[in-house]
């Protein structure tokens, strides 16, 4: 092995790893570094986090993803009262039926939407005996008689709607405001329905 390859000029009299024509592992010293780095990263991590729970008001950009159906019809239409309450925090919505990896994404909150799979509910539609619709579009439609709601009795509740955010958010003021906003939001919905 060169030299150079096993002493980077940051660790000129520390050998942080081996490497043959068939594998590259670390050494003890390489380990060692490597776990002290991570913990360095997770305190840096901390720290920033402090600093920001520190603001007493939300500001920056949210970024948030949301399936298209229930950011078109529940998140953006209340969107302005929450601007409205936080005028320094604006929000990056991105809609999509589509998983995203929250922190590689630099996500700070993802809803979703899980479907009720139930046997009822599945029988009805394999059978041709009734139509599914996501009830978030319908609503508006059935609360303006537009829409009448059919099957009702073999419907059982489609979906639970949940709010995540990566572990280094948990903090933020931004997440913390915006999840508050959005649980009155839905139970207004639930109400309604």
């Amino acid at each position: 092995m060169r030299p150079w390859s096993r002493e980077p000029a940051a660790f000129p009299n520390a050998w942080l790893f081996n490497r043959t024509t068939r594998s590259l592992t670390l050494t003890q010293e390489g380990r060692e570094l490597h776990e002290r780095t991570l913990r360095l990263l997770a305190e840096r991590e901390a720290i920033e986090q402090a600093a920001v729970s520190a603001r007493s008001e939300p500001a920056g950009i949210l970024k948030v993803t949301a399936p298209l159906p229930i950011g078109i019809h529940l998140i953006a239409p209340a969107l302005p009262a929450f601007r409205k309450r936080f005028p320094k925090l604006s929000i990056d919505l991105r809609l999509g039926d589509h998983f995203v990896d929250l922190v590689g994404e630099g996500v700070d909150v993802a809803i979703r939407a899980g479907v009720d799979t139930s046997d009822a509910v599945a029988a009805v539609m394999v059978a041709g005996r009734g139509v599914g619709i996501t009830p978030y579009v319908a609503a508006s439609y059935v609360k303006r008689g537009e829409l009448v709601p059919l099957l009702t009795e073999f419907v059982e509740p489609r979906s639970t709607i949940t709010a995540l955010w990566p572990q280094s958010r948990r903090s933020s003021p931004n997440v913390k405001a915006f999840v508050a906003h959005l649980t009155k939001v839905f139970a207004a919905y639930a109400a309604d329905k």
